[in-house]
């Protein structure tokens, strides 16, 4: 039995970081390239707890919706930092063009992405770091009671903006929802130990909840407890209006949006914590690659996600800091359909994953910051299985023989990508090396893959970005109902079954390990994914606008502005 008491959420005293001296390749563009966030959408849309409004009007840049930008710290002369106020403005540029478009109904998300904007309003049950550890956050403690019991302790005197009690019945309606009134696409993009495994969620007293499960996975699901599946909406808030008009407990309250475009939020007045100290957030949709870079460098957002790597050098002079983060989350896969011609043959499959460079591909799309992907973890991860290179390696004269050997002599492959990422530089890299054993790769751009490419069970590959992690890197491409089981396969004795044996354990457990070593050995041995590379999560912001240090937290592991305020 475990047990995690909570770290108060509370006052951080820090300073600016000055710019690290990272060498990398000179910025692409010129400095006429500044990006503005695109002026398409044609109404913004009000939310909040006052309910949905429209006025007319076209989205508009950080410089014309820019509230006070000071913040007034208080000091003490006893040596310790007071709270700050709740004032100034943050502004990110992000990727907000979602797969599913903008919502704010967590039982509407089919998105991990999404959550990056949610747990602003709304918060999670736990935070998780990219370490692999947890800790409480709209909690005040948890506890593996057994495999198959979690006990989640609440904070006392939380409130949702509206003012309903934060508490156990909230907790257990709000998550019951989630997972029972999902729609369809919804459903599909929950981590499979929340719909599959959840049994029931039980009310010990107001403060206290046990998450009853089916099997023996309760050392796992703390990842559903820190991801938008623990996303609270007040029980007093109409659900029918969440999707616009959310109402949760976390530090902000929604102001405006207009959708795929921007987001603002204003701080929560009723928050508990003063972990967040600025008064309002804004996100703005921003290309990436050169015109993201320039957003931050003109001043017109303050922090960015998923730095160009080509671009990292802008930030060696100036003020300017940035951060490099590598998880088990950030990895791109090659997932095939392995019941249909021509992938429906495991030699195939084996000689095209021989055939790929990945050292090219690290070294092109991310300009060499990366790892080429030779298992589902990364090499320092305690569950990489280092024997696997044989087949998640690059080995070219053999993937010739090995095709040849084959006798189904040239043949074309489509391989369907979403056309909201940067894909270009590792297609190419993957149809030159494959043109090498005679395979035509063909890369199919689609605007909604599951669609396109699952539900329409087309043969071919899946170029995706791996977004998942613990068992549910597993269960997501391979239990029955799984979003990503292309063609439908029947993995339940090979994957999804040993995979729930492991769940339970406490995740430092040797026999953890063991487990998913084993695991992929088979999916290796059989070819059932593809592993290309694990991708560098950067991030960079202006430290003359902002002080504190950007953390990185969430299922996501993407950027946690908690702790960072705005300077006078």
């Amino acid at each position: 039995m475990s047990r995690m008491n909570r770290r108060p959420v509370g006052r951080l005293v820090v300073v600016p970081l000055v710019a690290l001296g990272l060498v990398a390749a000179a910025c692409g563009g010129d400095d006429d390239d500044d990006a503005a966030p695109a002026d398409t959408a044609t109404e913004e849309t009000t939310g909040g707890d006052a309910g949905p409004t429209t006025t007319g009007g076209a989205a508009t840049t950080p410089s014309d919706t820019a509230t006070d930008e000071t913040t007034a710290a208080t000091e003490e002369t006893s040596g310790d930092e007071a709270p700050r106020e709740s004032t100034g403005t943050i502004k990110v540029g992000m990727f907000l063009d979602l797969i599913g478009g903008t919502t704010f109904d967590p039982a509407l998300s089919v998105t991990i992405s999404d959550e990056i904007y949610l747990r602003h309003i709304y918060g999670t049950l736990l935070k998780r770091f990219p370490d692999g550890s947890y800790e409480p956050w709209m909690a005040e403690s948890y506890e593996v009671v057994d495999p198959q019991t979690v006990r989640v302790t609440l904070r006392d005197g939380v409130e949702f903006s509206d003012g309903a009690p934060y508490d156990a019945d909230a907790v257990r309606a709000g998550m019951l929802r989630t997972k029972n009134e999902a729609s369809e696409e919804a459903a599909r993009g929950q981590q499979n130990l929340f719909k599959t495994n959840l049994e029931d969620i039980v009310v010990v007293d107001p403060l206290t909840v046990e998450f009853k499960l089916n099997a023996p996975v309760a050392g796992q699901f703390l990842a559903v407890l820190s991801g938008r599946e623990s996303m609270v909406p007040s029980p007093t808030a109409d659900p029918a209006a969440l999707a616009t008009s959310p109402v949760g407990a976390g530090p902000f309250v929604l102001d405006t949006f207009v959708p795929e475009q921007q987001i603002f939020m204003n701080k929560n007045e009723t928050y508990f914590g003063d972990d967040y100290t600025f008064g309002r957030l804004e996100l703005y949709q921003t290309p990436p690659g050169t015109q993201r870079t320039n957003a931050l460098l003109s001043g017109t957002v303050d922090v960015i996600e998923d730095v160009d790597v080509t671009s990292l050098s802008a930030f060696d002079d100036g003020p300017y800091d940035t951060r490099q983060e590598t998880s088990e989350f950030g990895y791109r896969v090659l997932q095939p359909c392995p019941t249909k011609p021509p992938l429906d043959n495991v030699d195939v499959r084996r000689a095209i994953s021989m055939a790929i460079d990945r050292e090219k591909i690290v070294e092109l799309t991310n300009g060499g910051v990366g790892e080429p992907a030779s298992d589902l973890w990364p090499s320092d991860h305690p569950y990489y299985n280092p024997d696997l290179g044989d087949i998640w390696g690059y080995h070219p004269e053999e993937a010739k023989e090995l095709m040849d050997s084959t006798g189904v002599g040239n043949i074309t492959v489509e391989s369907y990508v979403p056309i909201n990422y940067p894909w270009e530089q590792m297609n190419e890299v993957i149809r030159t090396d494959l043109a090498e054993i005679g395979v035509d790769y063909v890369s199919v751009p689609s605007q909604n893959v599951l669609a396109d490419f699952v539900e329409a069970q087309k043969p071919g590959f899946l170029l995706v970005p791996g977004s998942r992690v613990g068992v549910d890197k597993y269960l997501r491409y391979y239990a029955d109902d799984a979003a990503q089981n292309i063609c439908k396969g029947d993995y339940n004795a090979t994957i999804v079954e040993p995979a729930n044996a492991i769940a339970g354990l406490d995740p430092s457990d040797p026999a953890v390990a063991a487990g998913f070593r084993e695991i992929d050995q088979y999916i290796a041995d059989n070819v059932l994914l593809t592993p290309l590379i694990f991708d560098e999560d950067l991030f960079a912001w202006n430290t003359d606008r902002l002080g504190g240090e950007l953390q990185v937290a969430g299922n996501s592991y993407t950027w946690d502005l908690s702790g960072m305020y705005v300077n006078e």
